[in-house]
């Protein structure tokens, strides 16, 4: 069940080595061995569905030896700008992820880290910027919007 989960089908030699490794050590203790596959398959397929950013590529022993089932969801989804512009052009897969990437990370490491060019961020910064709300907090029950 696991193998077909839905990561890439990379050396299977290795990932039966670590899942034998995880039953023998009993990382799974909290659930029987086939709530523990049931868990790990349903995880791996949210993430799938929710276009987690590299679990395409993942493969099952680097899942399994990195208990990656602890990690919390990275998703598209949880992207708090709208995905389209004034002029109403929706943003494609790519510009997405990197107005993401731009969010969390802002534009100076999104370029140190090669996640985007030059071109890209100077195109998507601004669009990102314009549609975000005005940081505030609220203090002794009065809103104050901060620069």
């Amino acid at each position: 069940m696991f193998w077909n989960a839905g990561l890439i089908k990379r050396n299977k030699k290795k990932a039966q080595q670590a899942f034998r490794q995880i039953v023998t050590t009993g990382v799974h203790t909290e659930d029987s061995l086939e709530e523990f596959v049931h868990r790990l398959v349903a995880d791996i397929r949210r993430r799938i569905d929710r276009q987690q950013f590299g679990i395409d590529k993942l493969h099952p022993a680097t899942y399994l030896n990195q208990e990656r089932w602890n990690d919390e969801d990275e998703t598209y989804g949880s992207m708090r700008f709208n995905t389209t512009n004034t002029n109403s052009k929706k943003y494609n897969s790519r510009e997405l992820f990197i107005l993401g990437q731009l969010e969390e990370y802002g534009p100076e490491l999104v370029l140190q880290a090669g996640i985007a060019s030059e071109v890209d961020v100077r195109h998507l910064w601004p669009q990102m910027v314009s549609q975000r709300k005005p940081a505030g907090i609220v203090v002794d029950g009065i809103a104050k919007v901060l620069n």
